[in-house]
């Protein structure tokens, strides 16, 4: 069973591609996007017999490209919570499209929550499509059938779906769905600094994410369920994953910490 890992954007997938570059090492093959689907189209038989998984910013739908029986896995995170992450992640990310009128404030609050790919990015990735749907780098409005479809996608397709706001549950449960034994141990990235978001847009994105809000609550409902399921055992499990993480992340942060304070000295004895 090939596992498909969908990533989408400002849900912990940048952090997620590092364990599973550990669990899978070359036989992790990354999906372009928007050419995911020529990309697959062109992948050899020895490729495809030595890939064992697939991540990348696509959509569900190139399950139908590769030969292998597959299911898919993805997070989801709050949607007005994500909304508010993909504004101030402009700001932080050099090349991120338009960043230059977010820093002249041509693009501000407003216009940034009127864009589909801010509240309905999830449910769109959720439901797919054609080719051409699936090679389109942001997503189109959905209809009123969204919810459903979404919901029918996940159930028939999905062999997981976790939540950034459990992430460490989510972790754990995926590997014991897909057979990791390397370690799971993780520093976060590509995360900022949290801000306070200006008065009346929570409110504007709560209307503006009704849909994706069914899904997350749906699908939250059942991850809950699924948590519940594992027993006090998994819940002393998930305490004890979060205090040797903490003490992992610790130690890699020093570890950077002292690389950033030697690196002039490094380059100046290298003539650089």
């Amino acid at each position: 069973m090939l596992p498909i890992f969908l990533h989408i954007e400002h849900t912990g997938g940048t952090t997620l591609h590092t364990i599973l570059d550990r669990q899978y090492g070359d036989g992790l093959y990354y999906v372009p996007r928007p050419s995911a689907v020529e990309s697959l189209r062109k992948l050899t038989p020895s490729q495809l017999a030595s890939t064992e998984a697939l991540w990348g910013h696509f959509s569900y739908g190139v399950h139908r490209y590769v030969p292998q029986t597959s299911h898919y896995f993805t997070l989801l995170r709050e949607p007005v919570s994500r909304a508010i992450a993909s504004y101030y992640y402009v700001f932080r990310f050099d090349k991120s499209p338009n960043r230059a009128k977010y820093l002249s404030g041509e693009i501000g609050w407003p216009e940034h929550i009127a864009k589909p790919w801010v509240t309905q990015t999830q449910i769109s990735r959720l439901i797919g499509g054609n080719d051409d749907e699936l090679t389109k780098h942001r997503p189109t409005r959905v209809g009123a059938e969204a919810v459903a479809q979404a919901q029918a996608n996940i159930t028939q397709h999905f062999a997981f779906v976790g939540l950034t706001e459990y992430y460490d549950e989510s972790l754990l449960l995926m590997a014991r769905l897909c057979g990791w034994v390397k370690p799971l141990y993780y520093v976060r990235r590509n995360t900022g600094e949290r801000k306070d978001t200006p008065s009346g847009i929570r409110e504007q994105l709560i209307d503006l994410t009704t849909q994706e809000r069914a899904v997350y609550d749906w699908a939250k409902a059942r991850f809950l369920a699924l948590v519940d399921s594992q027993g006090a055992g998994f819940q002393r499990e998930v305490a004890e994953f979060k205090a040797a993480n903490a003490a992992y992340a610790a130690r890699q942060n020093r570890f950077e910490a002292l690389k950033a304070r030697l690196r002039p000295f490094w380059r100046k004895l290298r003539g650089k």
